[in-house]
């Protein structure tokens, strides 16, 4: 779900806008999705001691560094060549 409103975006408006759209709006809307329609998938972190709170939290989280870390590498990679 992410990735598909992700490059809707980046298809109209550029590679900035998909980086900063995968990070936050699409990532929110993909668990407002879950949360909609798949409830009841969440179960594997429950036996573990995790809050959903926690898990999105980290989620979120991961989703944001590995973003930060792919744009980050874009840009390096612009400024050599």
């Amino acid at each position: 779900m992410n990735l598909a409103i992700s490059t809707t975006v980046f298809l109209f408006s550029g590679l900035n806008n998909f980086l900063l759209m995968i990070a936050t709006l699409g990532f929110a809307l993909s668990i407002g999705f879950k949360e909609m329609y798949r409830q009841n998938e969440y179960l594997f972190y429950m036996n573990n001691g995790f809050s959903k709170g926690r898990l999105l939290f980290y989620t979120f989280l991961l989703n944001f560094v590995f973003v930060f870390l792919f744009a980050t590498v874009l840009i390096i990679i612009q400024k050599a060549f």
